[in-house]
């Protein structure tokens, strides 16, 4: 089973969201993406998206696949946003 996507409030507290939906909605709070592939603890997944806004929030999800990840994660709206891959950094960019 994949991860639900769920957002971490400032209080730690979480909240279950639908889906990615909740993400595109609020891509100008985006402050840096964090995408795990290693030490998984879901076993249906296979990368694990972290979204870290300004406000403090986190927003997480599970993938099944790190391509379908990486090629959701090349849209307009995340052009140069700071990318973490397992502690490397870049920047999300065109194909």
């Amino acid at each position: 089973m994949i991860s639900q996507s769920r957002v971490q409030a400032q209080d730690g507290t979480y909240k279950t969201v639908k889906n990615l939906g909740w993400l595109l909605r609020n891509w100008e709070q985006v402050k840096n993406l964090r995408v795990y592939t290693q030490n998984l603890t879901n076993p249906g997944d296979d990368a694990y998206l972290v979204a870290e806004l300004y406000d403090g929030r986190r927003y997480e999800t599970g993938f099944a696949d790190q391509t379908v990840l990486l090629r959701w994660l090349r849209r307009p709206i995340f052009y140069g946003l700071p990318l973490f891959i397992d502690g490397y950094e870049g920047a999300v960019k065109k194909l």
